[in-house]
């Protein structure tokens, strides 16, 4: 398997991300990579107590709070994504609002949130696939830390976020890579997990701070590689 980094233009077109919170789909993986990585029997495969009527109602609460397309569920995942990164992108206000509407969704959901934020309970529903079901749980997994733990340093070191992901052409390079193990071995998941939160957080210590380097590293590693154990920052 290749080790060194490739910065090359044609990699860097190939996974490009615009927004704090990178959208899974945008790394264009093949569906059934996705369901081979992705979809593999684990713990989180426990969806029985979420009430469908009480999602929506929450995703609808979100959307609203945000000004965003009411249509937008985890049925076009990259959608929502790309509209929440959106407003997030407009500046600290704008994070708040975002941080504030995600309270709102989880506060409607309570102890069925994990449920039903849950890539095998939104597969069962139908009229989705496995990437959207993916990325639906990604963003929402991103928002958890960002606005948790994350919150303080987002909120101070958000203009140099959003210029990395914006203009850092190694930014995409850490991705293209994680891309390109797990297209190529989907079993080595976690192992391309750990290769991506290290590469990333080496680039945001670098150009925002050891703080905010250590908590990208951390989203990452919550929002993809949950099914991992051991992996750290």
């Amino acid at each position: 398997m290749p080790t060194t980094l490739l910065l090359a233009p044609l990699i860097v077109a190939a996974v490009a991300f615009d927004g704090p919170l990178p959208v899974f789909s945008e790394l264009g993986l093949p569906e059934a990579i996705v369901k081979q990585v992705f979809f593999k029997p684990s713990n989180d495969d426990i969806y029985s107590a979420c009430d469908s009527n009480l999602l929506n109602q929450a995703q609808q609460k979100f959307n609203n709070e945000l000004g965003i397309n009411p249509d937008f569920t985890w049925r076009n995942a990259s959608s929502l994504a790309y509209a929440v990164n959106k407003v997030i992108n407009t500046g600290a206000d704008g994070m708040v609002k975002v941080c504030n509407a995600r309270r709102d969704y989880a506060g409607l959901l309570l102890a069925s949130y994990p449920f039903c934020v849950n890539r095998f309970y939104l597969l069962e529903q139908g009229g989705t696939d496995f990437n959207n079901a993916v990325t639906y749980v990604h963003l929402y997994k991103h928002l958890e830390f960002m606005c948790s733990t994350g919150f303080d340093v987002y909120q101070y070191n958000l203009p140099c976020i959003v210029g990395v992901t914006a203009h850092d052409d190694t930014y995409n390079a850490c991705f293209y890579k994680f891309q390109q193990t797990i297209q190529n071995y989907p079993n080595m998941l976690c192992q391309a997990s750990q290769t991506l939160v290290l590469c990333l957080e080496n680039i945001f210590a670098s150009a925002c701070g050891m703080q905010t380097g250590w908590v990208e590293c951390e989203m990452e590693r919550l929002g993809y590689a949950y099914d991992c154990n051991g992996l750290q920052c």
